[in-house]
């Protein structure tokens, strides 16, 4: 089960990424809250997303304010 919405598309600039990753947020909360078969591995995919979009907003604050 793998989500397919905006996740795939490649977003130009940081307003653009951060309305992406709140789309694809969106879809996967929207699937958890609606009771389904393999409810499982659509939390862990949301997990998984949820860390790489965290890991991408730390890179920006990084590279661009040098905060840890």
């Amino acid at each position: 089960m793998r989500i397919v919405t905006s996740d795939t598309r490649e977003a130009i600039g940081s307003y653009a990424e951060n309305q992406r990753i709140s789309a694809v947020r969106k879809v996967y909360q929207r699937g958890i809250v609606n009771p389904m078969l393999n409810i499982e591995l659509l939390w862990k995919e949301y997990h998984s997303f949820e860390h790489v979009s965290t890991m991408i907003t730390f890179r920006f604050f990084y590279l661009y304010f040098g905060i840890c």
